[in-house]
């Protein structure tokens, strides 16, 4: 079993075999687990991107703006919004593929994009070789944004999308029973580093909580009074329980 809510459960059970009194949440280890499982997929799909974590949208409506926004949002350009989020790659490779259909005089054909970047789309347009076109478009990434070069006096209504998508960690959002799709060995490091943060979160002492008070005070202390002797000072704040 690697569902969100078994993982979850057995790492609480070991946490309270350590410690009694341990108060850690469901949803906060739901939490851990899922950052922690993007994680371990990150760094797979950087060593060895296969298509196990690809994800494939067709129809992605391409839309363009009348006005300009600022910041990101630029008229007469047209562009696509990430239906998903995707991984951070070096050079945009958390996008694996964007086409788009196009009627020309050899019948029906799938015209991929090139990847480029805002700063170098400018000097495309220097090159005939390079220079964007319908069958030689380009996108470039902001933020959530891909905008397409060389086809603003094409008709494109929508592109298929490739991406390789991250793991919702908005465990009130998502269903619990969801298969994790990662290896036995990364389902053993996933276990492995949850339950450390757990233990770690266990073994701070209480009086370094943040009561969250007055943030001009040291954590679990009062101030120094000038000319009193510090070891006189007894805290009048009570004893917290640790919270999560």
């Amino acid at each position: 079993m690697s569902t969100l809510r078994y993982i979850a459960h057995s790492i609480q059970t070991q946490l309270k075999q350590n410690t009694v009194t341990s108060d850690i949440s469901l949803s906060h280890i739901g939490y851990w687990v899922m950052v922690i499982a993007n994680n371990l997929r990150h760094q797979n799909i950087k060593k060895n991107p296969t298509g196990g974590y690809l994800d494939v949208y067709q129809d992605v409506p391409v839309t363009i703006l009348n006005t300009t926004t600022n910041p990101n949002q630029i008229a007469g350009r047209k562009y696509i919004e990430l239906p998903k989020l995707i991984y951070d790659l070096e050079n945009d490779e958390g996008i694996n593929f964007i086409r788009y259909s196009f009627q020309g005089n050899r019948g029906f054909e799938i015209v991929p994009f090139q990847h480029t970047s805002p700063d170098k789309a400018y000097r495309l347009n220097f090159s005939n070789y390079e220079k964007p076109s319908a069958k030689n478009p380009y996108w470039y990434r902001i933020h959530e944004y891909i905008y397409f070069l060389g086809v603003d006096n094409t008709t494109i209504k929508n592109v298929e999308l490739g991406i390789y998508s991250t793991l919702d960690t908005r465990v009130n959002l998502i269903n619990t029973d969801i298969e994790l799709d990662l290896t036995e060995d990364q389902l053993i490091l996933l276990h492995y580093q949850v339950l450390s943060l757990g233990r770690f979160m266990l073994s701070i002492p209480k009086d370094r909580i943040s009561d969250s008070t007055d943030t001009n005070v040291a954590i679990g202390r009062q101030p120094v009074v000038p000319g009193q002797p510090q070891e006189q000072i007894v805290s009048q704040q009570p004893q917290e329980q640790m919270t999560l």
